[in-house]
């Protein structure tokens, strides 16, 4: 007999917990409209849902009363509220995408100092280039200290006669 009204009880208890438990529907998106999904939500600084493909969680607590929400996605700025959770509460929370903080600091390398030699063209150099007698020019354009500080191929030029 005494297992019995044990039984009773706790079938009575548990019916009355059954009737207290609180499911609240809500839908995440951003500014645009666009679902959300994979944001986390917290009540009371507990998780209690994920937002699905549709941006659909539902958040189910064991009372009716007021709770502190919050909703977190990567991206995204907090979303965070209290809310008076009852059997036909819906929240229809509405992310706002999080400002960008990094800083970008950029410093000028030293100069580079020239490593270019340095050449000095004596008249007989130019003499002695083969064809210099012919044109000066093209001796100049084909000694070995032009080439070096321009860096580029050497090319023939002809003198107007």
């Amino acid at each position: 007999m005494r297992y019995l009204v044990f039984v009773a009880l706790l079938a009575c208890q548990a019916h009355a917990q059954a009737q207290d438990v609180v499911v609240v529907q809500g839908t995440v998106r951003d500014a645009t409209g666009l679902m959300l999904p994979g944001a986390a939500v917290e009540v009371d600084e507990r998780l209690v849902a994920v937002s699905d493909a549709q941006g659909h969680c539902d958040i189910t607590l064991p009372t009716p009363g007021v709770v502190a929400v919050r909703v977190l996605l990567p991206g995204f700025r907090v979303w965070e509220s209290r809310v008076d959770a009852t059997a036909t509460s819906t929240l229809d929370i509405v992310l706002e995408i999080a400002r960008l903080r990094d800083r970008i600091t950029v410093t000028p390398l030293p100069p580079e100092q020239d490593v270019a030699p340095v050449f000095t063209l004596e008249p007989t150099h130019v003499y002695r280039t083969p064809g210099a007698q012919a044109d000066v020019f093209q001796a100049l354009q084909r000694s070995p200290a032009s080439r070096a500080l321009t860096r580029e191929p050497a090319c023939s030029c002809a003198a107007a006669t």
